[in-house]
C-alpha cells in the first residue's frame, strides 16, 4: 500500500483532501512551516497562508470541521484529536491540521463491545464507533447487543473475557473492584478530564462508577424513574400531583407502570427514601420495620388499582404499550427513555416530567443509567481509552451520541436548548428528579440481593401477606449478600 504524503512521496490519487495529478509531488505535510493547502475539508484560508495550529490544548476552534460542533474561538473537545492518551496506532499518525490520519500500513486495532438491545443503548454506540473509526483509520470497533434479560443472565466476568468494551450498570463496580475484571480508568485517563466529567455530572451519575478510590466506567448515559404521559389523552392540568391523586387516576384505569421484580424493588427503594429513610444504611437491615411496612402497604394499594399485566412489563414495554395503544394515559415512575418523546419514533409521542409527591415531598427515585467500561483483558487498551473519552466528551454527547438515540450522561446535554427541542424538553423537565436521585448500594455482593429481593415484593403486591415477615426475609437476603462477592446475574435498571 502506498505511503501517506511526505516531502518526497509520490502523489496518491484520490486520497481524501489531496488535489493533484498522478506523479505530482505531494505538498509538504501540514506543520509549523507548511504552506496552506486550499480547499482541504474544514480548512479555511488563502493560498500561501500558514495553517492554524493542530487541535490541541491551546488550539483555536476550526469552525465547520466535519463532526465538530462549537463556536468560533472555543477550544475543541479532546476526542476529535488524540483524546486522553495517544494510542499505539495514533503515534504513527500524520497530523493533517489536527486530524489524525493513520498510515494504511498500520495493523488495525480491533475492539468488540457489548451493550443492550434498544435504540438508546445500541445505535449511539454504533454511530460513535463508526465516526471514531473514520477519524482513526487503524481502529476497528464493533458493537453487539442482546436483550436486557440475556444481558442479565451472563456474569460480568464472562462478558469481560469476551469483550473489550462493556456498557454496565453502576452496581457492578463493587464486584469489579474486588475481582479486577475491569480497568481502573483513573490510572490511565487524565485527572482533569475525569474531574470535568464529575463536575458536569447529571445527579450522582459520574461518582456512581467510582468505588474504593477508582473510576471503573464513564457515565455516558443516565436515567432514573420519572413520570410520563400521553399529552393527547390527558391534559397537563389533570396530571396527578400527589400519591392520592395517582391512586384516583389508577382506579380510573388510565395508569400503567413497570412491575417486573427489579422495577418493583426500585419502587420500594423510592418510597422508603421519599418517606425519609434511604435503604441499606446499616449492615443488618434494609430499612426500619415502620418505614418498610408503610412503603409496602402504599405500593400494594397502587398495584391493586392497576391492570395485572403490569407485573410482566419493564419500562420499555410500558412505553411501547403507551405509545402503540390509546388505553393508558399516564405512567407514574419508570426509568426514562427520551426516545419516546421524539417525533417519528413511536406511533404517539410521550411527554416526561417530575413525579408525584408523598407528604409534600417529590418522590426520590433510584438512579440508573449506563457506564462505558473497559475489560482488564482488553488487548487494545490505549485505543479503548481513546474511544471511551471520545464518547464521554460533552460535544459528542450532545451531538453525535444524542442524535443517534442516546441519553447522554453529561449535564451540558440536559440543559442544551437544541437537544431539548428535539424531545419535548425531556431532559430539562426531568433533570430535578435526576439531581435528587438515590444512589444504590455498590458493595461486591449487592447484585445478589437485587436479583433476589424483587420477586418476594412482587408476590406481596399480587397476593398480599404480612409486611413484617416480608421485611425479615429481605433483611436475611441482604445480610447474606453482604458476605458475598459473587452476584448471581445482572438486573439492569
Amino acid at each position: 500500500m502506498p505511503r501517506l504524503s511526505r516531502r518526497n512521496s509520490a502523489w496518491i490519487p484520490n486520497y481524501p483532501g489531496h488535489h493533484g495529478r498522478e506523479g505530482e509531488a505531494l505538498p509538504r505535510p501540514y506543520g509549523r512551516n507548511s504552506a496552506w493547502i486550499p480547499n482541504y475539508p474544514g480548512h479555511h484560508g488563502r493560498e500561501g497562508e500558514a495553517p492554524p495550529r493542530p487541535y490541541g490544548r491551546n488550539s483555536a476552534w476550526i469552525p465547520n470541521y466535519p463532526g465538530h460542533h462549537g463556536r468560533e474561538g472555543e477550544a475543541p473537545p479532546r476526542p476529535y484529536h488524540c483524546s486522553a492518551r495517544c494510542n499505539s496506532a495514533a503515534r504513527k499518525c500524520i497530523n493533517l491540521r489536527g486530524v489524525l490520519v493513520m498510515t494504511p500500513s498500520t495493523e488495525p486495532v480491533r475492539l468488540r463491545g457489548m451493550t443492550w438491545n434498544h435504540s438508546r443503548g445500541y445505535t449511539p454506540m454504533v454511530a460513535t464507533a463508526q465516526r471514531y473509526c473514520e477519524l482513526h483509520l487503524t481502529a476497528d470497533i464493533t458493537w453487539e447487543k442482546r436483550s436486557l434479560q440475556a444481558f442479565a443472565d451472563q456474569p460480568l466476568e464472562q462478558l469481560a473475557e469476551r469483550y473489550d468494551l462493556l456498557v454496565i450498570d453502576h452496581p457492578w463496580v463493587g464486584f469489579a473492584a474486588r475481582t479486577g475484571w475491569l480497568l481502573p480508568l483513573d490510572e490511565h485517563l487524565p485527572a482533569p478530564f475525569l474531574d470535568e466529567l464529575t463536575a458536569q455530572s447529571v445527579g450522582p451519575s459520574a461518582r456512581s462508577y467510582r468505588f474504593e478510590g477508582h473510576q471503573w466506567a464513564l457515565a455516558i448515559d443516565t436515567a432514573t424513574p420519572v413520570a410520563s404521559w400521553r399529552p393527547d389523552l390527558i391534559a397537563l392540568g389533570d396530571l396527578p400531583r400527589s400519591w392520592a391523586g395517582l391512586l384516583k387516576l389508577a382506579r380510573a384505569g388510565r395508569v400503567l407502570m413497570p412491575g417486573i421484580p427489579v422495577d418493583t424493588l426500585m419502587n420500594f427503594f423510592m418510597v422508603c427514601s421519599t418517606l425519609g429513610e434511604d435503604v441499606a444504611q446499616s449492615a443488618e437491615r434494609v430499612v426500619s420495620a415502620q418505614v418498610g411496612a408503610q412503603a409496602l402497604s402504599m405500593l400494594r394499594e397502587l398495584a391493586q388499582a392497576l391492570d395485572p399485566l403490569f407485573f410482566d412489563l419493564n419500562p420499555i414495554r410500558v412505553y411501547e404499550a403507551m405509545t402503540a395503544t390509546d388505553r393508558f394515559a399516564y405512567c407514574p415512575f419508570a426509568y426514562g427513555y427520551n426516545n419516546y418523546s421524539r417525533d417519528g419514533y413511536a406511533r404517539r409521542p410521550l411527554e416526561f416530567g417530575d413525579l408525584v409527591e408523598i407528604d409534600g415531598r417529590p418522590c426520590r427515585t433510584t438512579l440508573g443509567g449506563a457506564g462505558l467500561a473497559i475489560s482488564s483483558r482488553c488487548a487494545g487498551v490505549e485505543a479503548a481509552l481513546d474511544y471511551a473519552a471520545f464518547v464521554a466528551d460533552p460535544v459528542c454527547q450532545r451531538t453525535l451520541y444524542f442524535e443517534n438515540g442516546g441519553q447522554p450522561g453529561h449535564r451540558s446535554s440536559w440543559t442544551d436548548a437544541r437537544v431539548n427541542a428535539a424531545c419535548r424538553n425531556f431532559f430539562i423537565n426531568t433533570l430535578p428528579a435526576l439531581d435528587r436521585a438515590f444512589l444504590r448500594p455498590r458493595y461486591p455482593g449487592y447484585l445478589r440481593f437485587q436479583d433476589c429481593a424483587g420477586a418476594p415484593i412482587r408476590d406481596y403486591l399480587r397476593q398480599g401477606g404480612d409486611e413484617r415477615t416480608l421485611l425479615e426475609r429481605l433483611d436475611s437476603l441482604y445480610r447474606e449478600s453482604r458476605k458475598e462477592g459473587q452476584p448471581c446475574g445482572r438486573s439492569m435498571a
